[in-house]
């Protein structure tokens, strides 16, 4: 194990990550909120929480639904998720 988890951990200090156990686990929900906080949290300034719900809820409708991924070949995250579930009984199947 790596010497700065010990210590953490030697301080009862909790650390971000999967069940896995890597560090590098949580680089990819930090980039996550960047692209939030720069996509819809700092361009628009919310004066009541609904407000804020209902644009979060849109960004991440576009995020899955609409915005194509690099990483995913040019792909949505919906598509990719959809296209997981081929062949699945039809019970396991919900909305992206």
């Amino acid at each position: 194990m790596y010497l700065f988890i010990s210590t953490l951990e030697e301080h009862d200090i909790n650390i971000s990550m999967d069940g896995k156990g890597r560090f590098r686990d949580n680089i990819f929900i930090e980039r996550l909120w960047r692209s939030v906080k720069c996509g819809c949290g700092y361009i628009t300034e919310y004066k009541e929480v609904k407000e804020l719900r209902t644009a979060l809820g849109e960004w991440f409708a576009w995020y899955n639904r609409e915005r194509l991924h690099q990483a995913l070949g040019y792909r949505t995250p919906g598509g990719v998720y959809r296209e997981g579930l081929e062949g699945l009984p039809h019970a396991a199947l919900c909305r992206i």
